[in-house]
């Protein structure tokens, strides 16, 4: 099985940060824990924002604009927001046991995990909602597969049409 948070780390080619933060408030926060694969790599890079456009969260209170628990917080109430002003969402996603839960955007459209009860997570999909909430994307495969895949041009959708896609990838610090 491919290691994709290393290959995360490689394309990114930044210095790998010594400590694993601790995930413990984040995930009390989101009522989840994050499936490993994505604190790997968050731990390595730290929350960054690749080629200008992706934004990958982690678990920083003192970053809120790069804090996952701050991100998780406020989608889920864009969608209470949503559903109140009569907009149409796929029941899939918001059936009893299943729940979307933000970990990256570019610009207002968002990956999200597909949280579903009695699935571990490291088994989650992955769901990419455009941002005018007309096409939703899954995608079964873990969030450091996707985004090696959509960066590397593997995967290719319409939200993000000639932004990624090239061998060589430039990350820097989100805050």
């Amino acid at each position: 099985m491919q290691n994709f948070a290393d290959q995360l780390v490689d394309l990114f080619n930044v210095p790998v940060r010594e400590a694993p933060y601790s995930w413990d408030a984040a995930e009390n926060a989101i009522g989840r824990p994050v499936p490993g694969d994505y604190k790997d790599l968050i731990d390595r890079t730290g929350a960054v924002i690749v080629d200008e456009w992706l934004c990958l969260f982690g678990p920083d209170r003192d970053a809120r604009n790069s804090d996952i628990a701050v991100l998780v917080d406020e989608r889920e109430r864009a969608w209470a927001t949503f559903r109140e002003s009569g907009i149409e969402l796929p029941s899939r996603y918001f059936a009893d046991g299943d729940r979307l839960i933000a970990f990256a955007s570019v610009e207002a459209n968002y990956f999200y995990w597909r949280a579903r009860t009695g699935l571990a997570p490291k088994d989650w999909s992955v769901v990419i909602v455009d941002a005018d909430l007309e096409d939703w994307y899954e995608f079964d495969m873990s969030a450091t597969e996707c985004l090696y895949k959509v960066l590397v041009g593997e995967i290719e959708l319409d939200p993000f049409e000639d932004l990624f896609g090239g061998p060589e990838h430039r990350a820097e610090p989100f805050r």
